[in-house]
């Protein structure tokens, strides 16, 4: 008898012990699995990261790729012609001074600067600067009463000071692009912003240039500067040949431009009087064109 419950105990072990082993090799092997699903996991993660900063990436790139980014320089010429008559009158001697000045300013040459980029198709959005330089002139002529005779007016041999004029423009723009065989024509239009920096005549005062019988009078004139802003508008074509082909970066050649300018700038004549100047002109000229 005790040797059948000892046969029967020593079964038991067994079969507890062969379980315990079973149940340590499944629990192993799902150990192992879930460590190679964590592995996966982990190298699936590292490969959407890259994969995720790529696509920023090429978002970007394609946002500057395909010849999309142009910058260019230009000398360029400014035409453009201002006159502008005041009509002073003073009290002198019991009766009126009459005075006229002319001022007069032209064109000039400039760097034309700017850059554009190609938003959709032709679409194209950019923006130029420039800055004319020009040295005006003002003529003052007029008569003055005599200081002892009566109704009897003498002239004014005639003033001419010069004046400065430094006109800047900043032309944003919307335009157009056409291939036209190894041609491309851009047509552009846009808001533009100016600074004018002029000289004026603020000031006139009759002077005796001799004493009796004051046959003569001269005249002192006062010069001032006045610098303000205004905004107008711009309009124009350019046309670009691109000696180098797409595939090399950047892109060079060269480019000739026509724009038309314009706008008007509130100046201070003198205390109580101020006059619209106008600004920009018709602006022509040629230069670099690089394209990334």
């Amino acid at each position: 008898m005790w040797r059948f419950t000892a046969s029967v105990s020593c079964a038991a072990v067994a079969v507890f012990a062969f379980g315990g082993v079973a149940r340590a090799q499944v629990s192993s092997q799902d150990v192992q699995e879930r460590g190679a699903r964590q592995q996966a996991q982990a190298v699936q993660d590292t490969e959407d990261r890259p994969g995720l900063l790529s696509g920023i990436g090429a978002g970007f790139a394609e946002l500057f790729a395909r010849e999309r980014l142009q910058v260019y320089v230009n000398g360029s010429y400014q035409a453009s012609s201002r006159q502008y008559e005041t009509e002073t009158s003073l009290r002198t001697y019991g009766e009126q001074a009459r005075l006229s000045t002319r001022e007069e300013f032209g064109g000039g040459g400039h760097v034309d600067v700017g850059g554009s980029l190609r938003v959709w198709r032709g679409l194209v959005l950019g923006a130029s600067f420039t800055q004319v330089r020009d040295s005006g002139s003002a003529e003052v002529t007029g008569t003055v009463p005599h200081p002892i005779v009566a109704e009897r007016d003498r002239t004014i041999p005639p003033q001419t000071p010069s004046l400065a004029r430094r006109e800047r423009g900043t032309h944003a723009y919307l335009a157009w692009r056409i291939s036209l065989r190894s041609l491309e024509v851009e047509l552009s239009a846009g808001p533009s912003y100016f600074s004018l920096r002029q000289g004026v005549v603020v000031n006139l005062t009759p002077t005796e240039v001799v004493g009796p019988p004051f046959a003569e009078v001269g005249l002192h004139v006062d010069l001032g500067e006045h610098t303000r802003s205004g905004v107008g508008y711009n309009a124009g074509i350019d046309v670009t040949y691109m000696f180098t082909a797409a595939t090399r970066i950047p892109q060079v050649g060269i480019g000739y431009f026509v724009r038309v300018t314009g706008g008007t700038v509130s100046l201070p004549i003198t205390a109580d009087t101020r006059r619209r100047v106008a600004v920009g002109g018709v602006q022509t000229g040629a230069g670099l064109r690089l394209r990334f």
